[in-house]
């Protein structure tokens, strides 16, 4: 039953999902090695790109900061005055 098992059920079934999971990394590979060539020859609008990404997410950083500043400051003081 063992060996039946092994030759009939479980070997065919590992040997199609390990091919389909060989070309699945096989397109992943594909598709990064794409995107890394255009990187590559775009590393200006990359770095341009990310400078923007980077200032932008700190100024939502930053005003997030002043706003919670501007709305405990009136709690602070009140809670300071006796």
């Amino acid at each position: 039953m063992g060996k039946w098992l092994w030759d009939k059920f479980l070997k065919p079934i590992a040997t199609w999902t390990g091919g389909i999971i060989v070309g699945a990394l096989k397109g992943i590979t594909s598709a990064l090695n794409g995107v890394s060539d255009w990187i590559k020859n775009h590393q200006t609008a990359v770095e341009n790109f990310a400078v923007v990404v980077g200032t932008l997410g700190s100024a939502f950083a930053i005003s997030g900061i002043i706003q919670g500043v501007v709305v405990h400051l009136p709690h602070w003081r009140q809670e300071q005055v006796y």
